[in-house]
C-alpha cells in the first residue's frame, strides 16, 4: 500500500508548479507583445520615409515638366500649411509661374496631409540666366535640394517622445 500511496503522489502537477508554467507563460507573451509594437512602429516610420520618398520624386517629375520655372526660381521656398493655394488658369493656359505655383500648393497639401507636422524645402541654385524662349529649353544648369521633415516615434526614445526624421534630396533636374 506505501507504493499504491508514493505512486499516487508523484502524478500531475503541484499547484506550485502550475504558477510558475503561468508565470514563465505570461513573461514569454509579454514579450513577444513588445517585440510586436516594436514591429508594428518600425513599419509605420518606414512607410512615413517612404511617402516623403514618394512626395519628393512627384515634385521632382513636376519640376523637370516645367525647365522655365526653375529657371526663374520659382519652385524654391518652403512647402507646408502656409504655401498659397493654387492659382487658376485653365481657361486662359498657365504660364511657368503659375503651374510653379500649382506644383508647389499641391505638393504642400501632401506634405501636411502625409506626414505627422510635416514641412518642406526647395532650394535651387541655377547657374545662367533663363532662355528667352518658350521652346527649346535648354536643361537646368544647376541643383535643387528638396528636404521633408516630420516627427516619428522610435524604439530608442523615452515614452511619449517623438524624434524628428528628415528625408533630403540634391538632384539635377
Amino acid at each position: 500500500m506505501s507504493a499504491y500511496r508514493r505512486h499516487r503522489r508523484s502524478r500531475g502537477f503541484t499547484l506550485l508548479e502550475a504558477l510558475i508554467a503561468l508565470l514563465v507563460l505570461t513573461i514569454g507573451l509579454l514579450g513577444a507583445a513588445g517585440m510586436l509594437l516594436s514591429s508594428v512602429r518600425n513599419s509605420h516610420n518606414s512607410y512615413l520615409r517612404s511617402q516623403a520618398s514618394f512626395i519628393s520624386d512627384s515634385l521632382i517629375e513636376r519640376m523637370r515638366a516645367n525647365p522655365l520655372g526653375i529657371w526663374r526660381g520659382e519652385y524654391s521656398g518652403n512647402l507646408d500649411a502656409a504655401t498659397a493655394v493654387a492659382p487658376t488658369c485653365a481657361s486662359t493656359g498657365c504660364t511657368p509661374t503659375q503651374i510653379a505655383g500649382t506644383d508647389r500648393a499641391a505638393i504642400a497639401r501632401q506634405v501636411v496631409q502625409h506626414l505627422p507636422r510635416g514641412v518642406g524645402s526647395v532650394t535651387c541654385t541655377v547657374v545662367g540666366s533663363a532662355p528667352v524662349s518658350r521652346w527649346g529649353v535648354p536643361p537646368v544648369n544647376g541643383q535643387c535640394t528638396i528636404r521633408m521633415s516630420w516627427d516619428e516615434k522610435r524604439d530608442v526614445d523615452v515614452a511619449g517622445f517623438s524624434g524628428s526624421r528628415t528625408f533630403e534630396v540634391v538632384v539635377q533636374p
